[in-house]
């Protein structure tokens, strides 16, 4: 399955359902443009044209760089994957997975290598799932003061992409008005941000598992 998420939702949505992770986006953070720019060139974006770069180097998206010690990896220069759930611990000496956090003394070598295996598992002829997540600057403990960074118009042009190339495109949003553009290969899911399950992933994929599982199984 190519699903393509813009954060740790879909890490959550796998695990939940045992499915292999078969792209390197997952359990990660893509700002708005960035995920628009993925989605519009999706099939010939050169995924093997990366570079990695601390977060605490990255000077675009500042905002989505909580872990000043974790990686991201940069695609063509112009899609910034931020992994920050790989983080540096100077006394693990292998991997201590804690889900959704993976620690580790290597972490930029943990954080490339997982890129590169699941990339091999990434087959660029199906037909790719994307899910969008309404994204938030990230402040670790102040849930009450994080701020949406994307716009409706953000999620009308990634709805527009999806029906050109006839991609199968999830959205979890706050904006309700957007549920008009339901159709066989675009699933809106109205989320406020005020519903307490929208900072919690395992809730929300709990919430919505079952109709995500039925969209991307229905027309396959």
């Amino acid at each position: 399955m190519n699903l393509i998420c813009n954060n740790c939702f879909s890490g959550f949505f796998l695990k939940k359902n045992n499915l292999r992770y078969e792209t390197p986006f997952v359990w990660n953070r893509i700002n708005p443009n960035d995920f628009i720019y993925l989605m519009e060139h999706f099939d010939t974006i050169n995924f093997n044209d990366i570079e990695l770069k601390c977060n605490k180097d990255v000077k675009r998206y500042k905002e989505l760089s909580v872990n000043m010690k974790s990686f991201c990896i940069i695609i063509e220069n112009e899609v910034f994957v931020f992994y920050n759930h790989y983080k540096y611990r100077a006394e693990a000496k292998t991997p201590v997975i804690e889900t959704p956090d993976v620690y580790y003394y290597r972490n930029f070598e943990y954080t490339l290598n997982k890129y590169n295996e699941r990339l091999k598992r990434m087959n660029k002829t199906k037909t790719p799932i994307f899910i969008y997540h309404s994204n938030t600057t990230n402040r670790a403990n102040e849930s009450e003061n994080w701020k949406l960074i994307d716009k409706k118009e953000d999620l009308e042009k990634m709805i527009d992409i999806a029906n050109k190339k006839k991609y199968k495109f999830i959205a979890i949003t706050q904006f309700q008005e957007l549920e008009k553009f339901n159709s066989d290969n675009i699933l809106i899911l109205y989320l406020p941000t005020t519903d307490k399950v929208y900072w919690s992933f395992p809730k929300m994929v709990d919430k919505y598992n079952d109709k995500i599982l039925e969209f991307i199984n229905e027309h396959n």
